[in-house]
């Protein structure tokens, strides 16, 4: 008889590549993976995958049982969801921010998931975008929070708030005070995020499209690294508002005043259309009603722990 561990088991090696990663991903031995899918094998009669190589690759019929299997586990994830209370479901959440929303309003969202699911364990993990695109297709993530910056199908897009950015530089830096065209910022050396970041390849297209050519640029995923480099005094940087208002208010770093301004950057909250549950959906609508990029970190989580000292008083 085929059971649900099976069934996980099957679609974690699928997704993880190998039988140890499964078994990291399903928190059990790695010999309990090997079981199940021995167990599961047998009752088709055939293998399911290939274990010439180095990773395990579904065979032609596994390939095809895959699609079955994820749906019913999808299916018995929202039976789940629909008739088991809230406060009593037990499981993993799997989420991927990147660092803007750590830095901001990330705890004001764990706050809300705990909140209406306070038995749910809430696995973080923080990263550019791409990585995390890459992990939320592969099925090693629930749900994403990134810049919109990806065209990519079989995702669910819930849309959540936009950040102002701006251009700093230290007040050190031989820059004219006066406004400027954005297209002679070129002359200057430009500290831009890397190919890593959603936000870095929105604002590299909207380089190309307005006529800033950067002769010297210093790439960094890091927003945090940019901005201290940039109180360094060696060169531009575009930063969000939020970011970059305690650095100004210090006299830290100054405004550059060019034009066209820069554009916002809309972030969304992703799921796979494949496994998205109730849960999950509940999740990204928590993640629209939080979000907030004008709140810096500190107000956060001030907020998050005037909402738990509320609950406790309760």
């Amino acid at each position: 008889m085929t059971t649900f561990k099976q069934l996980e088991a099957f679609v974690a090696i699928s997704e993880m590549g190998s039988f140890d990663a499964a078994a990291e991903k399903l928190d059990i031995a790695q010999s309990a993976v090997s079981r199940h899918i021995k167990e599961f094998e047998t009752s088709f009669g055939y293998p399911l995958f290939d274990r010439s190589g180095r990773t395990a690759r579904l065979t032609l019929e596994g390939a095809e049982v895959l699609a079955r299997a994820r749906d019913v586990l999808k299916k018995r994830n929202v039976l789940l969801d629909q008739f088991v209370r809230k406060d009593a479901l037990v499981r993993k959440l799997r989420l991927g921010v990147t660092e803007l929303t750590a830095l901001t309003w990330l705890p004001s969202f764990v706050d809300a998931i705990r909140s209406q699911f306070p038995q749910v364990v809430v696995e973080l993990e923080v990263e550019h975008s791409v990585p995390l695109h890459d992990r939320l297709r592969t099925g090693q993530l629930d749900l994403i929070v990134v810049p919109n910056a990806f065209d990519l199908t079989g995702l669910l897009r819930t849309r959540l708030a936009e950040v102002r950015n701006a251009w700093f530089c230290s007040p050190t830096l031989d820059l004219p005070h006066t406004r400027m065209k954005v297209a002679e910022l070129g002359k200057y050396p430009l500290l831009m995020q890397g190919p890593q970041s959603g936000a870095g390849v929105l604002m590299r297209n909207w380089f190309a499209r307005n006529g800033l050519t950067p002769r010297n640029t210093l790439l960094s995923n890091s927003i945090a690294a940019l901005g201290g480099i940039a109180v360094s005094g060696l060169g531009v940087v575009y930063l969000p508002v939020v970011v970059s208002r305690g650095l100004v208010n210090k006299g830290l770093l100054r405004e550059v005043q060019a034009t066209p301004g820069l554009p916002p950057i809309r972030y969304v909250a992703l799921l796979r259309a494949d496994s998205a549950t109730p849960f999950h959906r509940t999740i990204a609508a928590l993640a629209q009603q939080t979000c907030d990029f004008e709140r810096p970190y500190e107000q956060s989580m001030e907020a998050a722990m005037h909402g738990a000292l509320r609950d406790a008083d309760d």
